[in-house]
C-alpha cells in the first residue's frame, strides 16, 4: 500500500474516533462550549513566514459567545510498523514551537497518535515535553469494551506506560478502541481529555455492577424454564432462543478464529451472538458458550458492555486476571449458564440417584470429597461423566455445579 494512503487511512480512523465521541457527548462536555475539528488545517508561522499543516486539529472555544479558542489540540498521527522515533517526534514539536511563539490567547495542546509503539528515546521526549500520547487498540484484541458510563471501572491507574506506549503491551482487558495518557494522567475518551482542560469532572467510576443473589438467578433460570415446559434431561437452548427476550438475537455458527481461542463474542450493539469453530468439534462446550453470551443478555448486561468474548481459557479457569468489575459481570453470567443447563432440581435428583447407585455416603454435610486418594477419584468420575452424559455438559461444567451446590469438596484440581 502507497505510504501517504496508508498514513492518510490511519489519519482518517483517529480523526472518525475523536469526531464522533465529541459530537456524541458535546451537551456532556458543556452545553455552552463550542468544537471544531479538522483535517489538514493549516497555521501560520510568522518564523517560517508560510502555514504549517497538522495532521488532526481540534479548537475549542469556552463558550460560543467567545471569539478566541481557549485550547488548540494538535494531533500528529503515526502508523509505522515499527517504532516511531526521536527524529519524527522532533519535527512534530519544531511544528508546534513555529507556531507558538508571540502571545497567543490559547493553549496548544500536542498529541501524537501511533498504532505501533515509540522508541525509548522517543517516549522519554514526549513524557518530558508534555506531549499527550494515544496508543490505538485493535477491537479484535479485545475482550470486553465496557460502555461509556462505566468505561473507568476496568481502570487500573498502575497501567506502566513504557509497557503501553514502548513495548506495545495493552491489556486485553479494555474500555476502548484506545489509551491516551496526557497531563500526568490517563483518559478514556478526548471528550474526557476536553472536560478536564475546562475543568470539568469525567472520572465516574462508582458506577456498581446490580447485585444478584445466587437464589436470584436460581430463579430466573427457573422462570426461563418453565416458559419452555421443561420436565427433565438435556435443556434445549433452540426453545429458549424463542423466548420474546431473545428473539432479538442473531445467532452466528462455526465463524472463524485462526488461533482457536474464541469460543464466542456478543455484540450488544448489533445484537449478535458469535459462535466460533474449533478445531475438534465439542457439543458440550458449544451448548455452554451459546448459554454464557445469553446469559449476559438475559441478564441486561448490555448496560455495562457494549462487547464481550468468551476464550477456551475461561472455560479451563486459566484465563488472565480480570478486574472486579468485569469478574462480577462473568460470574453471572457463568452461574446463570450452568442454572440454565442443569437446573437445580432435576441436576440434585440424578445426582442422588447416582450417588445412590455407587453405593455412596455423605462425610458430614459433604457427599463428594476429592482429593489425591485413587477411591475419591474413581467416585468423583463416575459422578461426573453420568451427569455430563444426562445434561449434555462437559465434566468441567458439573464439577462447578457441584461445586456450588456445596456437594463437592475438591482440593485436588481434579478436572481440567
Amino acid at each position: 500500500m502507497n505510504t501517504t494512503k496508508k498514513g492518510d487511512d490511519f489519519e482518517e480512523v483517529i480523526y472518525e474516533l475523536f469526531l464522533k465521541e465529541i459530537k456524541d457527548n458535546k451537551t456532556i462536555i458543556n452545553p455552552n462550549a463550542h468544537i471544531k475539528t479538522f483535517r489538514k488545517k493549516r497555521y501560520y508561522s510568522r518564523y517560517r513566514e508560510k502555514d504549517i499543516e497538522f495532521d488532526i486539529a481540534i479548537e475549542v472555544y469556552q463558550d460560543v459567545g467567545l471569539p478566541n479558542m481557549s485550547n488548540l489540540l494538535l494531533i500528529e498521527c503515526k502508523d509505522y510498523k515499527g517504532a516511531v522515533g526521536v527524529d519524527q517526534l522532533g519535527k512534530f514539536l519544531d511544528d508546534i514551537r513555529d507556531i507558538s511563539e508571540g502571545e497567543l490567547t490559547y493553549k496548544i495542546r500536542p498529541i501524537m497518535a501511533i498504532s505501533s509503539n515509540l522508541a525509548e528515546g522517543a517516549f522519554n521526549k514526549a513524557k518530558n515535553r508534555g506531549v499527550g500520547l494515544v496508543k490505538l487498540n485493535s477491537e479484535r484484541k479485545l475482550t470486553h469494551i465496557l460502555n461509556r458510563k462505566y468505561r473507568y471501572q476496568d481502570f487500573d491507574s498502575k497501567y506502566d506506560m513504557e509497557s503501553i506506549f514502548v513495548k506495545g503491551e495493552l491489556p486485553k482487558s479494555s474500555n476502548l478502541s484506545y489509551m491516551m495518557y496526557a497531563q500526568n494522567q490517563w483518559f478514556f475518551g478526548i471528550e474526557d481529555y476536553i472536560k478536564f482542560l475546562m475543568g470539568q469532572p469525567f472520572n465516574n467510576s462508582n458506577q456498581k455492577v446490580a447485585f444478584i443473589p445466587k437464589e436470584g438467578l436460581e430463579d430466573l433460570a427457573g422462570s426461563l424454564l418453565m416458559e419452555i415446559n421443561y420436565s427433565d434431561g438435556l435443556v434445549n437452548l433452540d426453545e429458549i432462543l424463542l423466548l420474546d427476550a431473545l428473539s432479538h438475537i442473531t445467532i452466528l455458527k462455526d465463524a472463524t478464529d485462526h488461533n482457536h481461542q474464541l469460543l464466542g463474542k456478543i455484540d450488544f450493539i448489533q445484537q449478535e451472538i458469535y459462535l466460533y469453530k474449533q478445531s475438534d468439534d465439542n457439543l458440550h462446550r458449544d451448548g455452554f458458550t451459546l448459554a454464557h453470551e445469553l446469559s449476559h443478555i438475559l441478564l441486561d448486561h448490555g448496560r455495562y458492555l457494549m462487547k464481550d468474548v468468551l476464550l477456551t481459557e475461561d472455560l479451563n479457569g486459566e484465563g488472565e486476571n480480570k478486574s472486579e468489575f468485569i469478574s462480577k459481570l462473568e460470574f453471572q453470567a457463568n452461574y446463570l449458564a450452568s442454572c440454565i443447563l442443569m437446573p437445580k432440581t432435576s441436576f440434585l435428583e440424578h445426582f442422588l440417584e447416582i450417588y445412590t447407585r455407587l453405593g455412596l455416603k455423605p462425610r458430614g454435610k459433604v457427599f463428594l470429597y476429592n482429593d489425591k486418594q485413587e477411591y475419591n477419584k474413581i467416585m468423583v468420575n463416575n459422578v461426573l461423566v453420568g451427569l455430563s452424559r444426562y445434561f449434555n455438559v462437559s465434566k468441567k461444567a458439573v464439577e462447578i455445579r457441584l461445586k456450588d451446590l456445596g456437594i463437592l469438596f475438591d482440593d485436588s484440581n481434579f478436572t481440567k
